[in-house]
């Protein structure tokens, strides 16, 4: 049996997930993997662990030999996020496996805290997440798309820390933020909503330009005709 199909995997990412800002949930999970074989994953905790608090450069190109590796991050992101990243077989008669959809998902003291995906996705393949991880932040795309209930996805939404909807009109973030309390719902790049002034202040009217009237053609000043021959 894989380590992540282990009713005991699914106890520790349910403690990780209740305590998202604790980082001892996130190193009993790492000794506990490392006891069955995954030591790449569970260097990568310690060491994400470990750069929250320490930003040496030989840290950071630890952690991007993980990220590069094929059998690293993407991988763990296929395993974190079911559905929304993908393992698929590559095509022309390989055996290998190709992860689509990893850039995703971004990892944070060793666990997914980040995923941007349309709404149909996390619509569909959310609740595969939410309660097996520490995710906090949410990017949404392609919110106008036609089928979306917005009102079944409260329950998953309300667990996040943040949500901003990619190219969400004003009435659908006024709705999210009425029944998300306690979640920040914003547009994608923190674009403000527009707040209508009860008391707007009145802008001062130029005045119009002055028009100065023409004098009749027969009495518009001719030349002098210089002297001839």
């Amino acid at each position: 049996m894989s380590p992540y199909d282990h009713p005991d995997w699914n106890a520790l990412l349910a403690g990780i997930a209740a305590h998202p800002d604790a980082d001892l949930p996130r190193l009993v999970a790492a000794d506990w993997l490392e006891e069955r074989g995954e030591e790449d994953r569970a260097a990568f905790i310690r060491l994400q662990c470990e750069r929250e608090s320490d930003d040496r450069v030989e840290l950071k190109w630890a952690e991007e030999r993980y990220r590069n590796s094929p059998v690293g991050l993407p991988r763990w992101a296929a395993e974190a996020c079911p559905n929304l990243v993908r393992m698929e077989f590559a095509s022309g008669g390989s055996l290998g496996v190709v992860v689509r959809g990893a850039e995703k998902v971004t990892f944070r003291r060793g666990f997914p805290v980040r995923v941007v995906c349309t709404a149909d996705e996390w619509q569909r393949y959310g609740a595969l997440t939410v309660p097996r991880q520490p995710v906090r932040e949410l990017v949404l795309r392609e919110c106008r798309e036609p089928g979306l209930d917005w009102w079944a996805m409260r329950a998953t939404l309300r667990t996040l820390q943040s949500v901003a909807l990619d190219d969400g009109d004003y009435p659908l973030l006024r709705f999210l933020r009425r029944e998300l309390p306690g979640v920040d719902v914003v547009r994608h790049a923190a674009v403000p909503v527009p707040v209508q002034d009860p008391h707007p202040t009145p802008r001062p009217v130029a005045p119009a330009p002055r028009l100065v009237p023409m004098p009749p053609a027969d009495r518009v000043p001719r030349p002098a005709a210089g002297p001839t021959g």
